[in-house]
C-alpha cells in the first residue's frame, strides 16, 4: 500500500496500489438497522371495471446512519416528492429509486404523493365466479396493488383509506371502519375487495370487528366459523395480552377442500366453505384459529426471512394452545405425531427435510409441489417448535413470543432475533438445537438395546443412532397408570438409566409425543408407546 498517498489522497479510496477517485457522494440504497412504518393516507375511487388511487406517503427516519436513497415499488402514473426539492428519481418498471439531494438525518421526515391507477378483476375467492372483484396485482405477493415504500424486509405502514362502496357491492378491507374510512396501524399489506351477492354476519368483540362473508347455503357455516374466530380471538387476547387487528374478515374461496389461507391483513379465508354446514365437521374449525395465528405472527410480526418457517411455527404454537384448551379433536398430541410423522417418512423417504435452505433450492422446493409448504413449513416447524418447548420450557416460550410481539410491532422477525431472543430468556446456549434442526436434513435416533432387574428396579440401556442428539424421555408405566419419566443427557451416546420398579411391573419405551423429531430402532422388550 502506498501511505503517502492515503494521507494526501483524502478523497480516494484505496485498493492494493491504485487510488480509486470517488465522483459522487451520494450514499446508495440500503436497509437500515431500525425502519420505522410509513404513514399512508389513501384515496380510492372505482369506476367500473377500473380504479383510480392517490396516496401520499409520510415516512420518518429512526436510525443514527444518514440515509439518502428510497425504493419504492410498484405501478403509478405520477410521484412527487413534496418535501425535497432536486431529487433524483430512477424507474425500471414498476422499482423507483428516490436519491434526496441531501441525506436524511436521524428524526427527519420524506413525504412523496403518488397518482396510480389499475383495473378491476375477478379474484380467485368463490371459485373465480365473479362474487368478489379486487385490484389487479393484489394476488401477487409482492408488490401489492397500491405503490409502497419499501425495503430489503417487508415492513408494515400505518394506512388511513377512503373509499365509496360501488353500487352493488359490499367492502371487505383491513382496519376500523368510520363511513367510507378504514384505518389500521401496522399493516403488511392492506386488503381491499368488493363482495356481490354474498351475505355477511358481523359481531364485535371489544374493539375488534369480526366480519363473515357467505354464499347463502353457507349461513350455517359462517355461523359456526364466526363463533369460532370469536372464540379464538378472546383466547388469544387472554394469552398475549392483545389481538393486533381491529378487524378480522373472512371469505369463502374455492369449493376444495385445502383447509384455509390469510390473504392480507385481517382478512382470511376458507376452502369448501359449505363442509362446515356439517353437524361433524367440529374438528375442522381449529383451522379458524390456526388463520387469527397469522395476524399475529405474519401480519403484525411480518417474516424477515425468504423461507417462513417461523411465523407460521409460532403460530402453530399459539393455535396448539387453543385447540387443546377446547379439546379439538385431533389437534394437539394427536398433531404432534401426525406431523413428525410426515417429516420422518419423507426424510426416509430420502428427500430433503433442511428448513433453511440456499435461495436456489428454496425456490426448486417451492416450485415441486405442496411439499415444501406442508410438510416442511408447516409441520417440521410445528415440530421444532415443539422440541424448543421442550428445551427451554413453555413459560419461556410464551414469554418470547411476547416479547417478540412487544419489540417487533411492524417490523420483520428474523431466526437469528428469534433465537437471540430465546437464548437470553431461557439463560441457555442454543447452537445445538437449532443449527441442526434449521440448517441440516439431520434427524435423532435412539434405540433401547437393554432392560436388566437390578435389585428392586430395572436398569434400561438407551443408545443414540441419529445424527442429532437430543434429550429423549424414556418412560416407563407402572400397574396403577402412573408413569415414570427419565431424561437422557444429549452428550452421551450410550447412557443407562434406572427405574424403582421390576421389570415384569413395568412397560418402558421411548417417548416421542413430545420429542417428534426422533426415530426409534428395532428396540428390544419394549411395550407399547412410539418404539
Amino acid at each position: 500500500m502506498q501511505t503517502t498517498e492515503m494521507v494526501e489522497m483524502e478523497a480516494g479510496y484505496f485498493m492494493d496500489d491504485k487510488v480509486v477517485i470517488k465522483t459522487s457522494e451520494a450514499i446508495p440504497f440500503y436497509t437500515p438497522n431500525i425502519v420505522s412504518p410509513a404513514e399512508y393516507k389513501m384515496k380510492i375511487k372505482v369506476n367500473g371495471n377500473t380504479f383510480n388511487g392517490t396516496s401520499c406517503i409520510k415516512w420518518t427516519h429512526r436510525d443514527n446512519k444518514p440515509l439518502q436513497t428510497l425504493y419504492i415499488q410498484g405501478e403509478y402514473t405520477n410521484l412527487e416528492i413534496t418535501s425535497h426539492e432536486d431529487c433524483k428519481i430512477d424507474r425500471d418498471k414498476n422499482v423507483t429509486l428516490i436519491m434526496l439531494n441531501k441525506p436524511l438525518s436521524i428524526n427527519e421526515s420524506v413525504a412523496i404523493n403518488i397518482d396510480f391507477c389499475g383495473d378491476m378483476v375477478t379474484s380467485p375467492f368463490c371459485d373465480g365466479d365473479g362474487s368478489v372483484i379486487m385490484p389487479k396485482n393484489y394476488d401477487d405477493s409482492w408488490p401489492p396493488w397500491y405503490p409502497v415504500l419499501t425495503w430489503d424486509m417487508p415492513v408494515c405502514g400505518h394506512y388511513h383509506l377512503e373509499v365509496d362502496e360501488p353500487k352493488g357491492y359490499r367492502i371487505c378491507a383491513t382496519g376500523r371502519r368510520d363511513g367510507n374510512t378504514y384505518t389500521q396501524d401496522f399493516v403488511r399489506v392492506f386488503g381491499l375487495l368488493f363482495c356481490k351477492g354474498l351475505e355477511y354476519i358481523e359481531q364485535a368483540v371489544g374493539d375488534v370487528t369480526v366480519k363473515a362473508f357467505f354464499k347463502q347455503s353457507d349461513q350455517i357455516a359462517a355461523g359456526r366459523l364466526m363463533d369460532t374466530s370469536v372464540d379464538a380471538i378472546q383466547f388469544f387476547q387472554e394469552l398475549m395480552g392483545f389481538y393486533p387487528q381491529h378487524s378480522y374478515s373472512f371469505l369463502p374461496y374455492s369449493s376444495k377442500w385445502m383447509g384455509g389461507g390469510n390473504w392480507s391483513t385481517g382478512i382470511a379465508f376458507f376452502h369448501s366453505m359449505d363442509s362446515y354446514n356439517e353437524a361433524e365437521c367440529g374438528e375442522k374449525l381449529w383451522i379458524a384459529a390456526h388463520e387469527i395465528c397469522h395476524h399475529y405472527f405474519m401480519e403484525y410480526i411480518p417474516d424477515g426471512d425468504y423461507c417462513g418457517w417461523l411465523e407460521i411455527g409460532l403460530g402453530m404454537v399459539m393455535d396448539e394452545e387453543y385447540s387443546i384448551s377446547r379439546g379439538i379433536a385431533n389437534r394437539g398430541l394427536g398433531k404432534v405425531k401426525s406431523s413428525a410423522g410426515s417429516v420422518i417418512k419423507y426424510h426416509q423417504d430420502g428427500n430433503d427435510t433442511t428448513i433453511w435452505r440456499t435461495i436456489e433450492a428454496f425456490n426448486h422446493a417451492n416450485k415441486s409441489g405442496n411439499d415444501y409448504q406442508s410438510i416442511i413449513r408447516h409441520d417440521k416447524a410445528f415440530c421444532v417448535m415443539q422440541m424448543l418447548k421442550q428445551v427451554i420450557g413453555k413459560e419461556a416460550l410464551l414469554d418470547a413470543m411476547k416479547r417478540i410481539l412487544n419489540e417487533y410491532a411492524g417490523k420483520a422477525l428474523r431466526t437469528m432475533d428469534f433465537w437471540r431472543i430465546c437464548e437470553e430468556i431461557s439463560g441457555m446456549r442454543l447452537d445445538w438445537f437449532f443449527t441442526d434442526l434449521l440448517y441440516s436434513n439431520r434427524l435423532a435416533g435412539y434405540k433401547i438395546t437393554s432392560i436388566e432387574g437390578i435389585d428392586e428396579g430395572t436398569s434400561v440401556t438407551v443408545e443414540s443412532f441419529g445424527d442429532y442428539k437430543f434429550p429423549v424421555f424414556i418412560d416407563a408405566r407402572l400397574p396403577d397408570g402412573s408413569i415414570l419419566r427419565q431424561q437422557l443427557n444429549r452428550l452421551m451416546c450410550k447412557q443407562v438409566i434406572f427405574f424403582d420398579a421390576k421389570p415384569e411391573d413395568i412397560e418402558v419405551w421411548i417417548n416421542t409425543d413430545g420429542q417428534l423429531l426422533i426415530q426409534t430402532y428395532d428396540a428390544i422388550n419394549v411395550y407399547g408407546g412410539d418404539c
